[in-house]
């Protein structure tokens, strides 16, 4: 929302910013470099803060409804209709009416907040081209994305004495407003054990294979793979959880546990952190995810997520959890143009699935890493697909 939110008058030769509140912060906008305006980090507005609610109201529900209804699911995919009496068929219709109401819901929300924040093409490309500039620099930021609700970039730094050192080339460098945002980013991995699990399913455990020991992290999604007039099966999961070594082995759910696959393709650089693991145990596999105890959900379509969308997580260590994606061009972790997600998942759920909230029958990205209580980048679909040549 840059021309909605900051008006430029030109006099002559000079050029002046206005500066216009945004969620109580104000900011100024210029042109020419050296220019640049550092902002504080904008608290999320009213209206964020309700659709959010509303939003976790409505998952809440959701899963409440799909769990009084799991007995009624058995007993339907057990015998049918006809072990069904007529009270049952209209409780199931009752649930179901309801589900499709709160996915229109949720699908309303996003819709206009996507339309709230709406950036033209011309401003877009104005800040990407910023971006450009910081990343061209010797800038050794540990993060760097945009945030298109207040035209402004994001830079993050391990500490506060370092931003405070680069802050003046920064300023000397960009033209547009950013503010910094302070924490280490990490590549989610860590010792946490859950159960074995059949069939593999996005979000469960593994234990992968690297610098000769194992790192705990989670499948994305099960899935095939294009080789050459053949397929191969497996899933994907984050490449930083192995040595980047095509041939390391995947265990689930840990190192002393069953192997469950070899990795035959690997990225970790440009936009992709992924890893494809050839499926070689005889679990079975659900193009779906976890989706608690003893229960799963299919997925039935692949694609991005789109700004200001809400998001549905999945890591061995968080568990279940929802977010909005408010940048698209996150780089960070070794990685560029992630999409960044305004919950904080752990260690340990690297790898783990990404999938849409208003059906949840989408495969969206893999959970890559993030700041510990601030913020979560994920890969997005079409960045794994470009990588690993999948179905």
């Amino acid at each position: 929302m840059i021309t909605k939110n900051i008006k430029i008058a030109l006099f002559g030769a000079l050029m002046v910013a206005m500066i216009l509140p945004f969620s109580g912060i104000g900011f100024v906008s210029a042109e020419v470099p050296g220019k640049a305006t550092q902002i504080q980090k904008p608290v999320d507005s009213q209206f964020e803060r309700d659709s959010l609610i509303k939003v976790k109201e409505l998952f809440v529900e959701r899963m409440a409804l799909e769990s009084e209804g799991q007995n009624l699911k058995d007993k339907y995919q057990q015998n049918g209709n006809e072990s069904l009496t007529t009270s049952d068929i209209e409780k199931l219709d009752s649930i179901q009416k309801r589900l499709s109401e709160i996915s229109a819901e949720i699908g309303t929300i996003s819709a206009d907040t996507r339309k709230l924040y709406a950036a033209t093409p011309e401003e877009r490309n104005n800040i990407l081209n910023q971006k450009q500039l910081v990343r061209d620099s010797n800038i050794p930021y540990v993060s760097l994305g945009t945030d298109m609700r207040v035209g402004a970039l994001t830079i993050g730094f391990e500490t506060q004495e370092q931003a405070d050192k680069f802050i003046p080339k920064i300023n000397q460098i960009l033209s547009i407003p950013y503010y910094v945002e302070i924490g280490e980013y990490e590549n989610f991995g860590c010792t946490y054990l859950t159960s074995n699990c059949n069939p593999l399913m996005g979000g469960i455990e593994i234990e992968t294979e690297k610098s000769s020991s194992w790192t705990n992290c989670s499948i994305g999604v099960p899935i095939y793979r294009n080789v050459y007039w053949w397929t191969e099966e497996g899933f994907v999961t984050a490449a930083h959880c192995f040595d980047n070594t095509v041939g390391n082995d995947a265990r689930q759910p840990s190192g002393s546990s069953n192997k469950v696959g070899d990795v035959t393709k690997t990225q970790h650089s440009g936009e992709c952190d992924c890893a494809f693991v050839k499926k070689s145990s005889s679990e079975s596999t659900l193009f779906g995810n976890w989706w608690g105890t003893s229960s799963s959900n299919q997925l039935y379509s692949k694609g991005d997520p789109q700004l200001y969308d809400y998001v549905v997580m999945i890591g061995k260590n968080s568990g279940i959890q929802i977010g909005q994606v408010i940048s698209l061009d996150l780089d960070a972790g070794g990685v560029d143009n992630m999409h960044k997600v305004n919950y904080a998942m752990q260690g340990g759920d690297s790898g783990g699935t990404v999938i849409d909230l208003t059906t949840y029958n989408v495969y969206q990205g893999l959970i890559q890493g993030g700041v510990p209580g601030s913020y979560t980048g994920i890969v997005p679909w079409s960045h794994i697909d470009a990588a690993l040549d999948l179905q």
